[in-house]
């Protein structure tokens, strides 16, 4: 029986006789092994246990594999495991296409920047645009807010001097109101003295006022028509 430790190398060792009761345990063990083993899903169960004189390889492109399967790479198991010489290549070629993508040619990478650049220069504009907008918007509404609240002031001042003028007005056409009742009063007073004293005359001058003018030619005193008119005036 040869036993394989690692990829490639076998080391020959002298066959042992084995009860058939060993032989079922140990069938059972590998049994046990293949499925309690992490890549269980990816060792063959069919005939199992493999000759013992060959060596165990098989690979998992030999089975019809699960819809989840086939996106993995068809790595050969070696005694229910990968073959590291596989696995190796198979991360050499990752990393290969890992340093093809990282370098891009120079171009690409100066579009790239200058798209970065671009963007950041257009977020700046859009940020400012927008703090200028902001400050425009605030100062219109102060400038809004000051002008209502002049007109404000500038109408109360104007209601009040209307106010005032007409309370002037108001004090001042009373005052020739009572100027023109004590004229009037003034008047009448002038004109009673003055009907007064013409009365006395007629008494103390008859004859002299007959002699030169008939009796029914001559008219009476009318004094009450300046009161008269400054009544009518009222």
């Amino acid at each position: 029986m040869r036993e394989v430790d690692s990829p490639g190398a076998s080391v020959d060792q002298p066959p042992e006789r084995r009860s058939a009761g060993g032989r079922f345990s140990e069938l059972g063990d590998r049994i046990a092994r293949t499925f309690s083993s992490p890549d269980r899903s990816k060792a063959p169960v069919r005939g199992w246990p493999p000759p013992e004189d060959d060596d165990v390889e098989r690979s998992v492109a030999d089975d019809d594999p699960a819809p989840w399967e086939r996106l993995q790479p068809p790595f050969p198991i070696v005694r229910h495991g990968y073959q590291t010489g596989a696995v190796d290549e198979y991360i050499a070629e990752l990393e290969q296409e890992l340093e093809q993508l990282r370098s891009h040619s120079p171009e690409e990478r100066v579009i790239a920047k200058e798209i970065d650049r671009l963007g950041e220069q257009t977020a700046d504009i859009l940020r400012v645009a927008h703090e200028k907008a902001h400050a425009v918007n605030r100062d219109a509404r102060i400038q809004a807010e000051r002008c209502v609240a002049d007109a404000a002031a500038n109408a109360l001042a104007i209601t009040e001097d209307a106010n005032r003028r007409l309370r002037e007005l108001d004090a001042e056409t009373d005052v020739v109101w009572r100027e023109r009742a004590r004229l009037i009063e003034d008047v009448r007073s002038v004109a009673a003295a003055l009907s007064s004293l013409a009365n006395e005359a007629t008494d103390r001058f008859p004859a002299a006022e007959a002699a030169k003018t008939p009796a029914s030619e001559r008219p009476g005193p009318n004094f009450a028509q300046p009161t008269e008119a400054f009544d009518a005036g009222e």
